[in-house]
């Protein structure tokens, strides 16, 4: 199974988390989810194996739908849900299959946009010439690729964090005379700190969707995570959050904070909050913020203060509306709150569960100009290996959250018959047959019908090359210094023919 970066917590116990501090509360639920998202994964696999070969204009893709799961010391092939077969026969203008498996493969010729069978959207792209072609396959793999409304979600979360933090401080410490600086501190630096720990967050994602398309080098890969957590980190050290030094003593604050014993961790957050307010390391901390140390009080006052707010009698309408299998028993307790803010502001999207897998190919002709994935030489065509997330998540989940995988390939053919013939070699390959298709497929029909005619006299000769720069449309500057593509067109073929 696909492993993340993010998981760290393997070896909590849910009960651990069910205590004080309620730092470490927000994310008591988060440990059994996992855990249980690892264990599912870890049982079984829906596999999806992708073949693509192209026809002329259109592509023929075929594609195989199964799942494994682990009996044992060996893996057994069972077939996937109804559902999931119907939605993908729908897409391939079938009836879903009602017996055979546990395999069930579909196939069909697609041009231009590509079916949503595994889950996202793609086009295949063929521009033709009677001097070569050049053809571009892309594909978005699930996900989602909305990062600005993603962005949004994000910011607005952390102003209620913030919102609630400040709100309950003040309550806690309106008549002590540092509360003024220390308000300052959280409605400013603070606040944009974290909005740029979120979108630190968010740009690691990017990262991970590296990771998950397991064609990549992984010495490479996994260098640039280490290189995207050493910027987030130096961050936080510059400005005052982080000491590397005092790393260690953070580690142990934590751990004892999951034991029920959260002395240790208070401490040191006192000391930091004391730091933002001025007061030097050799000094004691304020009054005022060592009454943080009753941990039943404090406690008590914040479970109190969320409940009373209205994000938590949001949580309970919802709570109420909900039917079914989806409502819990109980209502939310108002740690709730801080649970889901914090949710949405800070965890990337869909980085835990990838027990869909993804193997595609794509037959070619020969190596592609361009691409992400791994080039068989031997068996002509391109591969892709990818862990997927799932499909039919929640559309507000943190599963679709995840920003998609991105498959693509562009490829060019050379007419070479038809090059020898106009100008004695292959002129026009690789870039240069690109820039001339995409030109050649964007003329009108009166220009087009006018190159190739002047292009059906051209042959080899000493002339060839001043009949290619003597060439322009009715309309076009005669001037060499104007630019256009046609002159762009000329040059290149007089590059290559000189």
């Amino acid at each position: 199974m696909p492993s993340s970066p993010f998981v760290l917590t393997h070896r909590l116990k849910a009960q651990d988390l069910a205590g004080w501090p309620a730092a470490c509360q927000r994310w008591r639920f988060a440990v059994p989810v996992l855990v249980s998202m690892v264990a599912v994964a870890g049982c079984q696999v829906r596999k999806y194996e992708l073949e693509m070969t192209p026809r002329e204009g259109q592509v023929e893709r075929k594609l195989t739908v199964f799942e494994q799961r682990s009996d044992g010391d060996k893996q057994v092939d069972v077939a996937v849900g109804d559902s999931e077969l119907a939605r993908i026969a729908s897409q391939y203008g079938v009836a879903a299959p009602q017996s055979g498996g546990p395999k069930h493969t579909f196939a069909k010729e697609f041009a231009g946009r590509l079916p949503d069978d595994v889950g996202g959207c793609g086009t295949y792209t063929r521009w033709s010439t009677s001097l070569g072609t050049a053809t571009a396959y892309v594909e978005r793999v699930r996900g989602e690729d909305d990062i600005a409304g993603d962005l949004d979600n994000r910011r607005a979360a952390i102003e209620r964090l913030v919102a609630l933090l400040n709100g309950w401080l003040e309550k806690e410490l309106a008549d002590a005379p540092e509360w003024p600086r220390l308000r300052s501190f959280l409605e400013g630096d603070f606040r944009r700190d974290l909005v740029n720990l979120s979108i630190y967050i968010k740009s690691l994602e990017l990262v991970a969707a590296d990771e998950r398309l397991l064609v990549a080098d992984r010495k490479v890969a996994g260098g640039a995570l280490a290189q995207h957590g050493a910027r987030v980190g130096q961050y936080f050290i510059e400005r005052g959050y982080l000491d590397p030094a005092q790393l260690p003593d953070w580690i142990y604050a934590v751990d004892q904070a999951l034991q029920e014993r959260p002395g240790p961790l208070l401490a040191r957050i006192q000391r930091w909050l004391a730091s933002r307010i001025g007061v030097p390391a050799d000094q004691p901390v304020p009054a005022s913020l060592a009454r943080l140390n009753d941990t039943a009080s404090i406690k008590a006052s914040l479970r109190s203060y969320l409940q009373a707010s209205e994000d938590y009698q949001a949580l309970l309408k919802k709570h109420e509306q909900a039917s079914g299998p989806e409502r819990e028993r109980e209502p939310p307790e108002p740690w709730k709150v801080l649970e889901e803010l914090a949710f949405t502001a800070f965890l990337p999207g869909g980085l835990f569960l990838h027990d869909h897998q993804l193997t595609a190919t794509l037959a070619l002709p020969r190596e592609p100009l361009v691409t992400n994935g791994v080039w068989k030489a031997d068996e002509r065509r391109v591969e892709w290996k990818a862990a997927l997330l799932p499909n039919d998540a929640a559309a507000n989940s943190l599963v679709r959250r995840a920003l998609p995988d991105v498959l693509f390939a562009i490829w060019v053919e050379p007419a070479a018959d038809k090059q020898l013939e106009h100008f004695g070699k292959v002129a026009l390959t690789d870039q240069q047959l690109i820039l001339y298709c995409l030109w050649r497929c964007g003329l009108p029909e009166e220009k087009a019908r006018l190159w190739e005619a002047f292009l059906g006299d051209l042959r080899p000769g000493a002339e060839l090359v001043e009949r290619i720069n003597g060439f322009r449309f009715a309309d076009e500057s005669q001037a060499a210094e104007t630019p256009s593509a046609s002159r762009q067109i000329r040059e290149a073929l007089v590059q290559q023919l000189q």
